[in-house]
C-alpha cells in the first residue's frame, strides 16, 4: 500500500469516527433534554396537585403521574425515576437507603461504599447504552430496566462482558435487571428485581416530605401497571 493510499484511508477512518462521535453526542444531548423536560413537568404537576389539595379541589385518589405525562409504559421515564431514587445525593430524603436495599435484595450484598456515588440514566459507553449506570469507589452496578420488552440474550452477554472487564481491572461490578414479574430474564443466574420488590422497598422507607407525593404515586403506579 502506497503512502498516499494509506493517508487517504486514514482520513476516511478519521471522518467516520468523527461522524459516529458527533451522532452519539447529539443523541446524548437529546436524551438529557428529554429527561430534563420530564423532571420539570413532574415538578410543575406536583405543585399543581399540592395547590389543588390546599384549596380543597383535589378529589382523584388514583392519580398517576406517568399517565398524566403520557408515559405509563415508557422505559426512559421509569429509568429516570429509578436513577433518581438510587442516587444518595438527590433530594428524596432517602440518602443511600434505597440504594442499599436495592442491592441487598437483588445481589444479596450492600455497596462497598456510598461515598461519591454517581448515578447516570441512559449512560453510553462505546456502542452500549445502559438504562442506569451507578458508579462508586472501585465498584459499579449496571441496571437494565424492562417495562414491556423481555431481556435480550445478546444484550445480557454484552453487559456481562462490560462488568467482567471492570473486574479484571480490580473493580467490583454487577448487572441487575428490573422488570415486571412476567418479564423476568430466562437466565436465572442474572441478578433480578421485580417492580413489586421495588414497591416493597419504597414502602419500607420514609422519604422527605417534598418527595413523598411523587414516591407515593410511583408506588400506586407499580401496583396498577407493573406487578403483572
Amino acid at each position: 500500500m502506497t503512502d498516499r493510499k494509506l493517508a487517504y484511508e486514514l482520513r476516511a477512518i478519521s471522518r467516520g469516527l468523527d461522524e459516529i462521535l458527533e451522532k452519539e453526542l447529539k443523541d446524548d444531548i437529546e436524551l438529557k433534554r428529554r429527561f430534563a423536560e420530564d423532571h420539570v413537568a413532574i415538578e410543575k404537576l406536583l405543585q399543581s396537585v399540592q395547590q389543588a389539595k390546599l384549596s380543597g379541589f383535589w378529589r382523584n385518589t388514583r392519580f398517576n403521574v406517568f399517565d398524566v405525562l403520557g408515559r405509563p409504559r415508557r422505559e426512559e421515564a421509569h429509568s429516570g425515576l429509578l436513577a433518581w431514587l438510587l442516587d444518595p445525593s438527590e433530594a428524596h430524603g432517602l440518602r443511600d437507603a434505597f440504594l442499599r436495599k436495592f442491592m441487598r435484595r437483588s445481589l444479596g450484598k450492600e455497596p462497598p461504599s456510598t461515598m461519591d456515588v454517581s448515578v447516570s440514566p441512559e449512560f453510553r459507553c462505546g456502542g452500549m447504552r445502559f438504562d442506569i449506570h451507578v458508579k462508586g469507589d472501585r465498584w459499579c452496578m449496571v441496571v437494565e430496566n424492562k417495562v414491556d420488552d423481555s431481556p435480550w440474550d445478546d444484550q445480557c452477554g454484552r453487559y456481562r462482558e462490560y462488568c467482567e472487564k471492570l473486574k479484571k481491572r480490580g473493580e467490583q461490578a454487577w448487572l441487575v435487571y428490573v422488570t415486571r414479574p412476567a418479564r423476568r430474564p430466562s437466565d436465572r443466574t442474572i441478578p433480578w428485581l421485580s417492580y413489586r420488590e421495588v414497591r416493597l422497598i419504597l414502602e419500607s422507607l420514609t422519604p422527605d416530605a417534598s418527595a413523598e407525593a411523587i414516591i407515593g404515586d410511583f408506588r400506586e403506579h407499580i401496583i396498577s401497571d407493573l406487578e403483572s
